[in-house]
C-alpha cells in the first residue's frame, strides 16, 4: 500500500456450494468440492461405488456455508481518491474490479498521497511522477489488472493542470474528521494527535487508517502496526513540519511495542467457523449416504 511494506490486501474469499442430487440412477454426482478461505474439502464417490449408494439411497446432499463470514478487502468508493471528477473516481473504481479489486487498497493510497502533494502544491508534474511510481509496482505482475492499475497515472497527465490549480475546491480532498482506526488506547490518542498535527496530509493518513482495518481482519496485529508505521510516515513526509515529525515519532514508538503477538478475535472466529462448516459438511454428507429413506410399500391392485 503505497510506498510502505508489510502489509498487502489478501483477498478472503469464500465459495460456497449448493448440490442437489435427487435422481436414483444419476451417474452425474462423483465429488463433492467444499471450499473453505483455507483450502478444498473434497468427498469422492467414483464410479460403480457412487452408482450402488444412489440405487439404495435417494440421495440429497445440500451443502450450504450457512456461516459465511464476509470481509472487505477493499476500500468503498466513497474512500475512493483516484479521479479527478466524481464520473472520474467511480470509472477508475469499476476497473479494479473482481480479481483486479485486491489492488484497490494500495493503489488508493497511492492517489491520496497524490492528492496531498496536489494540495501542497509541490509542483504537478513532481506530484503526477510520484504517483506514476507508486502505482507502478503493483503493475507489474503478471495477471492484467495493469492497464486498470495505471489508468490514474496517465489521467493524472493528461487531465490534472485544472485539478491542481483548484486543488482545495475538490470534493473530498480535505478530511477534517478524524478517521475511525482499529487501535486502543495510547496508540489511538497518538494517533488522532498525527492527525491534528499533519493537517495537511490528512487524506492520505485517512486512507492509511482504511488500510489498517482492512489489515487486522487478516493479519497479525503486529504486522499491521509496522504497516501503520510506515504508511503514515509516507504522507508526513510530503508536509515536513516539525510539530507533525515530533506526533509521527511519538506515534511510531508507541506502534513498534509489541500489543498482542495472538491472532486477533475476528481471525479466532474465522477459524473456528470455518471448522465448523467442514465438521458440518461432514455429517451431512454422511447421514445422507448411510440413512436409506424409506419407501412406502406398494398397493397390490386386484386384476
Amino acid at each position: 500500500m503505497g510506498d510502505a511494506k508489510g502489509c498487502k490486501a489478501v483477498a478472503l474469499r469464500r465459495r460456497a456450494t449448493a448440490i442437489f442430487a435427487d435422481s436414483l440412477n444419476s451417474q452425474s454426482f462423483n465429488s463433492l468440492y467444499y471450499y473453505t478461505p483455507y483450502g478444498a474439502v473434497v468427498l469422492s464417490y467414483a464410479g460403480k461405488a457412487a452408482s450402488k449408494v444412489m440405487e439404495h439411497h435417494r440421495l440429497i446432499i445440500l451443502l450450504v456455508n450457512v456461516l459465511s463470514i464476509t470481509t472487505s478487502n477493499s476500500p468503498s468508493l466513497n474512500d475512493w481518491s483516484c479521479g479527478l471528477t466524481a464520473d472520474d473516481k467511480a470509472r477508475l473504481y469499476r476497473l479494479l474490479d473482481g480479481k483486479c479489486s485486491k489492488y484497490r487498497a494500495p493503489v488508493n493510497f497511492c492517489c491520496s498521497l497524490h492528492m496531498d502533494c496536489y494540495k501542497l502544491q509541490l509542483g504537478q508534474r513532481n506530484c503526477d511522477s510520484k504517483l506514476c511510481l507508486c502505482v507502478q509496482k503493483y503493475s507489474e505482475n503478471n495477471d492484467s489488472c495493469a492497464p486498470a492499475i495505471v489508468r490514474s497515472c496517465k489521467d493524472a497527465r493528461m487531465y490534472g493542470a485544472s485539478t491542481y490549480e483548484g486543488i482545495l475546491k475538490v470534493a473530498g480532498g480535505n478530511v477534517t474528521k478524524t478517521p475511525g482506526i482499529a487501535l486502543k488506547g495510547e496508540s489511538a490518542r497518538l494517533f488522532r494527535e498525527v492527525f491534528e498535527e499533519c493537517n495537511d496530509t490528512t487524506l492520505s493518513i485517512k486512507t492509511c487508517a482504511l488500510n489498517f482495518n482492512i489489515c487486522v481482519k487478516k493479519e497479525r496485529s503486529s504486522v499491521c502496526r509496522k504497516y501503520l508505521s510506515e504508511c503514515i510516515t509516507c504522507g508526513a513526509k510530503l508536509q515536513n513540519s516539525s510539530t507533525c515529525e515530533v506526533a509521527l515519532e511519538k506515534l511510531r514508538s508507541s506502534l513498534g511495542k509489541p500489543e498482542d503477538s495472538a491472532w486477533s478475535g475476528s481471525q479466532k472466529l474465522m477459524i473456528w467457523m470455518t471448522f465448523a462448516e467442514i465438521l458440518l459438511t461432514i455429517i451431512l454428507t454422511g447421514l445422507a449416504i448411510v440413512v436409506p429413506i424409506r419407501r412406502k410399500p406398494q398397493r397390490m391392485v386386484s386384476p
